[in-house]
């Protein structure tokens, strides 16, 4: 069965209504999710709980390694090879991808298990195999992040969304509420095993549904490969992906290593966790807009790309007034749910929700200066910024626990994202600049 046709030449009005399914499900997505935290801050106390937050930040981080930045590439090189009917180098590029991922998952799994390991036989702390089951289950993750990317950039938006987005954690839930309802010594582990079962789940749906939208004839098209130029493409967007992961996950992982109480890890995730709903509706409309955005950089659409970004910033500055504005005013009752005592992360949680709303308002600007080939330029940046974060927040968190871990992360993500944004809109001047006027000359834009 051949895959949906690209709608390209779909109408702005066709486009935002999908932009908004993907941010509607996003919104499910952060719900179903809220939820797993709340049960299992509730069951498993605010040390337990801590555990299982530290080896889901852990493993995300190492997932952006073990793509090797395949994953966002395919955003840009699936669509364009399809746009072009490359059926050769589309099915070359994903056989190379999926094998290549597969390789560098189980290398890095096992990097990680080995520093780990040495870690815990080099101090006094005690091992959690929260952690351990995580990282064991690294390859599934990462197979399952490029297939959705896949999906995404072969006109499957929203059905990649659906097993992203509600799939991955409805199995979630389901399998927490099944382990505490018959398991009465369910712990940070089973919360592990239970999250990353899910993933198993998502990656059969995931293959599926990637075998239904490609190209029936793919298969029988002899594959066409271009190995080094897709290692030398996609290496920045892998050290992209890595150093923006570590900036946005890190501090949970370094409020482990120099809080002064397990409790304090738990309630600045329970923050952490409420705070970046708003990141969640980003990406999922970044994943809509991406595939477009490369096609019209294709064509040279200065105008259209612009269009695109408007259209964007309104959606999301509407629905971040409105998330900062619930969380300001319902804060405590939020955190709360996990337990009375994370009330007393109100303001860290105000921080993360603020400088998350500002960050997402740019957050397409990182993949906009990346398909126009200024990767160096975002590396650059987001790694100085990542340096900034790891070191302010490590200082201000042992001053002042949770919320100067807040402010060490806030930061250097307003600063980045901003940045980020100026340089993306100079591009877009700068390929108006190159397109010829209504006589033929190219047309000259100042400022």
């Amino acid at each position: 069965m051949s895959g949906p046709k690209h709608d390209d030449n779909a109408q702005p009005l066709d486009r935002t209504t999908k932009a908004v399914v993907g941010s509607a499900l996003a919104v499910v997505n952060y719900g179903l999710f809220y939820l797993v935290g709340i049960l299992l801050a509730r069951t498993l106390g605010g040390e337990s709980f801590g555990d299982y937050s530290v080896a889901v930040a852990a493993v995300t981080m190492a997932a952006t390694v073990a793509t090797l930045g395949f994953e966002k590439f395919a955003l840009r090189s699936v669509s364009s090879y399809r746009e072009h009917g490359d059926l050769g180098r589309l099915h070359g590029f994903l056989r190379f991808s999926l094998l290549m991922i597969v390789l560098a998952s189980t290398v890095t799994a096992c990097v990680v298990l080995a520093c780990y390991e040495a870690f815990y036989q080099t101090t006094d702390t005690e091992r959690r195999h929260a952690f351990t089951i995580a990282v064991l289950c690294l390859p599934v993750m990462a197979i399952v992040l490029h297939l959705i990317e896949v999906t995404t950039a072969s006109g499957g938006y929203i059905w990649s969304t659906l097993v992203y987005r509600l799939l991955l954690p409805a199995v979630a839930l389901i399998l927490v509420v099944l382990g505490i309802q018959f398991d009465v010594s369910f712990n940070a582990e089973h919360a592990t095993w239970a999250y990353m079962l899910a993933w198993g789940v998502s990656l059969i749906v995931a293959g599926w549904l990637t075998g239904v939208l490609l190209p029936g004839s793919l298969l029988r098209t002899p594959g066409v490969y271009e190995r080094r130029i897709w290692l030398k493409q996609a290496a920045p967007f892998m050290a992209n992906s890595v150093v923006l992961t570590v900036l946005n996950q890190s501090s949970v992982v370094i409020m482990e290593m120099v809080a002064s109480n397990e409790h304090s890890v738990g309630v600045f995730a329970a923050a952490a966790q409420t705070g970046s709903f708003v990141v969640l509706i980003a990406t999922s409309t970044n994943r809509f807009y991406s595939p477009q955005l490369s096609v019209l950089m294709e064509r040279n659409d200065a105008a259209g790309i612009r269009a695109m970004f408007r259209r964007r910033m309104k959606l999301l500055a509407v629905l971040g007034a409105a998330f900062v504005a619930v969380i300001v005013v319902f804060g405590r009752p939020l955190l709360g749910l996990y337990d009375a005592s994370f009330r007393d992360g109100y303001w860290t949680l105000v921080v993360i929700a603020i400088s998350a709303t500002l960050s997402t308002l740019f957050s397409l600007s990182t993949y906009h200066l990346q398909f126009a080939g200024r990767q160096r330029l975002v590396v650059g940046w987001a790694t100085a910024a990542t340096v900034v974060s790891v070191g302010l927040t490590a200082v201000l968190a042992r001053l002042y626990g949770e919320l100067g871990a807040a402010i060490g992360y806030a930061i250097p993500v307003i600063v980045t994202f901003g940045l980020m944004h100026l340089f993306s809109q100079r591009e877009v001047r700068r390929m108006a600049s190159r397109q010829p006027d209504a006589t033929g000359h190219e047309e000259e834009i100042h400022g």
